[in-house]
């Protein structure tokens, strides 16, 4: 804000205003002072006023609606249901039963039936068992039952070759060959003829009830064109 001004007089020699300092001076220079606060003072007082105003708008005015009148529900029959209680039937009176006719028949009275027969005076001897020792299964020699199935050699089938093999071989007591050794008229023969019993199965040699490894066991084989 600006400063208010203040009024002073020169006072003369005899301590009366002198002639250039009188009121209207004074006056002078405060309308002076105060006159370049009068805009600020006015935008102040507009700025306030706009701070102040709010532009306030109304709601609209609400429209009353009568509600529709509201359906009472039905009163519910809270009755308990009540079952009859059955009528009872009067009891009916059955018909006698019939009455059992007795036919007297004239034959003769059977014997009595003895119930407590003697038993025969049999003579009581010690029995004896004797126990049987178990016999063993019968002996058998060793049986094919995979038999070898040799395959041409391609080599001696070009050729237009035939011979005859002897498989030497021994047998484990699961039928299994092994140690197989062929001698053939001719040694082309020879290793598929190995590999043909090699590949057999056979049934063991069954000595005293079990199987047993067998040896020196021989397999012809012949290789022909038929």
């Amino acid at each position: 804000m600006a400063p208010s001004p203040v009024l002073s007089t020169a006072a003369g020699p005899s301590g009366h205003a002198g002639p250039g300092t009188g009121f209207p001076g004074g006056v002078s220079r405060f309308a002076a002072s105060a006159l370049p606060a009068a805009p600020m003072t006015v935008a102040l007082f507009l700025a306030m006023n706009h701070l102040i105003r709010t532009d306030l708008e109304l709601p609209p005015a609400l429209e009353m609606r009568p509600l529709p009148p509201l359906a009472m529900p039905e009163p519910v029959d809270l009755t308990p249901n009540v079952r009859p209680k059955p009528v009872l039937n009067d009891v009916m009176d059955l018909p006698p039963p019939p009455a059992i006719s007795t036919v007297r028949t004239d034959s003769a009275p059977m014997p009595p039936v003895s119930l407590d027969p003697a038993l025969p005076d049999l003579p009581l001897q010690a029995v004896s068992f004797t126990p049987l020792a178990a016999s063993p299964i019968g002996e058998r020699v060793p049986t094919p039952v995979r038999p070898p199935l040799p395959v041409y050699p391609t080599s001696q089938a070009s050729r237009g070759a035939e011979g005859d093999c002897e498989v030497r071989f021994s047998l484990s007591p699961r039928g299994l060959p092994f140690d197989v050794v062929a001698t053939c008229t001719d040694p082309g023969f020879e290793r598929e003829a190995r590999r043909a019993v090699s590949k057999a199965e056979f049934l063991p040699q069954i000595r005293d009830g079990q199987p047993v490894e067998s040896h020196n066991l021989v397999y012809p084989l012949e290789f022909r064109f038929k």
